[in-house]
This record gives C-alpha cells, sequence and structure tokens, in this order.
C-alpha cells in the first residue's frame, strides 16, 4: 500500500490517503503529450524568470551606463522585488477565484509582454515601470506548481 497525498478543491482541505484513493484512476488515462505539454510550459516559464533574473542581475550595471542614471539603478530591481512580493497574495486570491491555470496563464502573459517592454525601454524611468509590471507578472508564477490529484486529470 502506498501513501499518497490527496487535496480536495471542494473544502480546500488536505490530507494523507492511502493508495486505494486513486486506484480507480488508470494510469493509461494520463496522455504522454499532455503530460509532455504541461511540464514543459510550466519548465520553460520558471526557466524565462530565473533566466531573466540573472541576466539583469549581471548587466545592471551596463544598462545604468547606457542610460546614464547610475543613481536610481537600485530601483530596477527593487521595483520588480515590490511587486513581487505585494501582488503574491493578490495573484493567490485571484487563483482562488478564476482558477490555477487560468491566473498562471495571465502571470504568463503579463511577464513577457513587459519583459519586452524592459528591452525596448528608452530611458531608466522606463525600465523601472516596466520592471515593477514584470513583477507583478512574476508574482503568479509559483501558483501553479502543485499538483492535482490524478482523479481531476481526465
Amino acid at each position: 500500500m502506498n501513501l499518497l497525498f490527496r487535496y480536495s478543491p471542494v473544502g480546500g482541505s488536505a490530507s494523507w490517503a492511502w493508495g486505494e484513493y486513486f486506484a480507480s484512476v488508470p494510469v493509461s488515462s494520463l496522455s504522454w503529450s499532455w503530460s509532455v505539454t504541461n511540464l514543459g510550459s510550466l519548465c520553460l516559464g520558471l526557466f524565462l524568470a530565473m533566466l531573466d533574473t540573472a541576466i539583469v542581475a549581471t548587466c545592471m550595471y551596463s544598462i545604468a551606463l547606457e542610460f546614464e542614471s547610475l543613481d536610481s539603478i537600485n530601483w530596477v530591481a527593487l521595483a520588480y522585488t515590490l511587486a513581487y512580493l505585494g501582488c503574491a497574495v493578490l495573484f493567490a486570491r485571484v487563483s482562488d477565484v478564476i482558477g490555477r491555470k487560468a491566473a498562471f496563464v495571465t502571470a504568463f502573459v503579463i511577464f513577457i509582454a513587459f519583459s519586452l517592454a524592459c528591452g525596448f525601454a528608452q530611458n531608466m524611468n522606463q525600465l523601472i515601470v516596466f520592471r515593477a509590471f514584470q513583477g507583478l507578472g512574476g508574482s503568479g508564477r509559483p501558483i501553479l506548481p502543485p499538483l492535482p490529484p490524478l482523479s481531476s486529470i481526465r
């Protein structure tokens, strides 16, 4: 017998259950393409966010020299961090209302759109504002990783 973790979406409760709970769901019902597509898109989103953070941290000094404003370069990282932390609870609540998948896709689109906007920023003020909105999109990324129970995947 296997001990499995069970999550009830109705009451929001979680508990440990024996393997018989999932015995009614055949493993063959999980399509290979579904698993690869969802796992691949999740990994791609997390990879892009990690890559974005690493690139911005490395290039911060060069960006400040390009825009000729070393005074406000700290605001680029601070704007992202404040928006990320400030809106994490908001995205958690939004995911309860509209669903995790829709909230994750919305956050992913916001993150990608403002990542592009950061690339096209013409001055430091635009970059700071775009990074703040990028942090808003970034705050919705951690809401999806808890996987749903196998019984809901059909």
